[in-house]
């Protein structure tokens, strides 16, 4: 199903957290989701200054449909710029953007709504309007009030009834960044066919979502006016998401995998610094650092200096997860809590295989740690 999670941070800066679970056809788990895509090549970012891109919950080839009409449709209207009809012209926004991404969510509805009318009666949502429909050069009334009614239902998307109405679970969030109003987003799903603009500086699709809102909103409700203002510290940003993340994989299911993070910088040179995307191991070892501060392990300082490291200025993961267990209060019980252990226990009365109790094991590594 996908969870996407967004904080933005200011004005010209946000971060997306997303997973990588997918059940098919409801019964078999999978990490084959990517779940949050950008629309746009980097040569027209660079070009006009702008980023944008989607975020998507529910069946991923709904979504991978969208994104590859999007992106084919983006890209014509580039390559014909300087010849286009009247009827179309070319994108500079956020919000031209994301009107193309609605048209092309409404026309991936609706072929699916069609292809489901034509299976079933032969005719489609433009025959369901005008009252009928030719076949083989006969013209034939739409005129059973049953059938009349199933098929509305069919074209409004207004129930799910099979398998096959799978794409109705398809939720999207518009998130992008341009020079005249900074970072937008925008809320769509099947039951209204429109985009609804994001009212606060947090965003939640998918499943575990109830979750995910209650950490975030945790988060912005501790901040004064002021500090929501001037915008959030974007490593404390970063590591809340994550955790907003982690928290709804623990309580709910259809969550799972390695987490994808893409960060949108405005204030960026070029695309290349205005557009991160962090995943595979680098966001499992993100992943680790948020646990390891949230549970104690690591103090504020350390933990934002190396999820700066990591996300921001693109540190080796594998450098990065030494300095997390080097700078961590107790390294081997934090390496049990990853492993998946559970926290309650006492470290003092655990032994390792070697028969020596983990608090002698931390106190060698930290001499180990501070010789070097």
């Amino acid at each position: 199903m996908a969870l996407v999670n967004l904080l933005k941070f200011d004005r010209d800066s946000c971060a997306l957290v997303s997973d990588e679970e997918y059940w098919h056809s409801r019964r078999r788990r999978i990490l084959y989701g990517d779940f949050v895509q950008s629309l746009l090549p980097a040569n027209i970012a660079e070009e006009f200054d702008l980023e944008v891109v989607y975020g998507a919950s529910g069946v991923p080839n709904f979504a991978i449909d969208v994104v590859t009409r999007t992106r084919k449709e983006l890209k014509n209207i580039y390559n014909s710029r300087g010849n286009l009809p009247e009827s179309k012209k070319m994108y500079r926004t956020v919000d031209d953007v994301a009107q193309i991404l609605l048209n092309n969510l409404q026309t991936a509805f609706r072929k699916r709504a069609d292809a489901r009318l034509e299976g079933l009666y032969g005719f489609n949502s433009d025959d369901l309007t005008r009252g009928f429909y030719e076949k083989e050069g006969v013209k034939i009334e739409i005129k059973q009030k049953s059938v009349k009614d199933s098929a509305l239902g069919i074209a409004q998307t207004s129930k799910r009834g099979t398998p096959l109405d799978n794409f109705l679970e398809h939720q999207g969030l518009i998130v992008g960044w341009d020079k005249e109003k900074g970072i937008q987003a925008y809320y769509f799903n099947y039951e209204d066919f429109i985009l609804y603009q994001s009212a606060t500086d947090i965003d939640c699709i998918g499943k575990g979502k109830d979750v995910s809102q209650v950490i975030l909103a945790n988060f912005i409700n501790r901040k004064h006016l002021d500090a929501r203002r001037k915008g959030y510290d974007r490593a404390e940003g970063i590591i809340e998401l994550i955790a907003s993340g982690h928290e709804a994989q623990a309580h709910t299911h259809e969550i799972g995998g390695y987490f994808n993070i893409v960060y949108i910088n405005g204030n960026g040179k070029n695309h290349r610094e205005r557009y991160i995307e962090a995943n595979n191991n680098t966001a499992r070892v993100a992943n680790e650092i948020a646990i390891a501060y949230k549970k104690g392990f690591l103090k504020k300082d350390d933990a934002f200096s190396l999820i700066k490291a990591l996300i921001f200025q693109g540190k080796d993961y594998i450098s990065v997860e030494e300095n997390l267990f080097s700078n961590a209060d107790d390294p081997v019980a934090l390496d049990f809590i990853l492993r998946g252990y559970k926290s309650d226990f006492t470290p003092e009365n655990v032994e390792l295989h070697e028969g020596i109790p983990i608090k002698a094991v931390t106190e060698d590594k930290k001499k180990e740690g501070a010789k070097k």
